[in-house]
């Protein structure tokens, strides 16, 4: 929980984009935890869903 915080006050451009990093966050935290369970590279898979959902909102952003 306090990890998800500390993502969303990095991510403080106005109090809605800070409210859905700090779902966010929540969900990367789970992410990491269920990946190291599961032994399968657990910061990479991190990685990778936040570069994908960074992309994503890239792509959005440029084509609508």
């Amino acid at each position: 929980m306090l990890s998800s915080l500390l993502f969303a006050g990095l991510h403080t451009y106005n109090w809605l984009y800070t409210a859905n990093a700090f779902f966010g966050g929540f969900l990367l935290n789970y992410s990491y935890t269920y990946f190291k369970k599961e032994k399968f590279y657990p910061y990479l898979t991190v990685v990778s869903i936040h570069l994908l959902y960074n992309l994503f909102g890239f792509i959005f952003k440029r084509v609508a």
